[in-house]
């Protein structure tokens, strides 16, 4: 797997999906991802997070406060 530094540096131009296909699927998905994937997206920058006990999540925001309504 290519690290997303060295796939920047590759091309003049790379297409990357950052955190969604806003109005095809939830941002920081699964599903987002694997549809980024087959539409031929260079890089998916999603957002990874570390709870409280350890855990990583992939969760856009430090806190809930910013939730979508």
């Amino acid at each position: 797997m290519i690290g997303i530094l060295e796939k920047l540096s590759v091309e003049a131009f790379s297409i990357i999906g950052h955190r969604g296909a806003t109005g095809r699927f939830p941002e920081n998905t699964l599903r987002f991802i694997n549809y980024a994937i087959n539409i031929g997206v260079d890089v998916v920058e999603v957002d990874v997070r570390a709870t409280r006990d350890g855990f990583l999540v992939v969760f856009p925001y430090a806190d809930f406060k910013r939730l979508p309504a």
